[in-house]
């Protein structure tokens, strides 16, 4: 299964798939995050020993 899922980012909304984060502070830390991650191949169905 090498499905990609497709990164939504709203900035002008504060959401990352679907999922709003009030706090605009937090909300770049977290796009930062996952974006990065996102950028590196992570997927959500994937473990660190895999």
């Amino acid at each position: 299964m090498d499905k990609k899922e497709k990164l939504k980012i709203d900035d002008q909304a504060q959401t990352i798939q679907e999922m709003k984060i009030s706090d605009p502070d937090l909300y770049k830390k977290i796009r930062f995050i996952v974006q990065d991650n996102h950028l590196e191949g992570w997927a959500a169905n994937r473990t660190r020993d895999q």
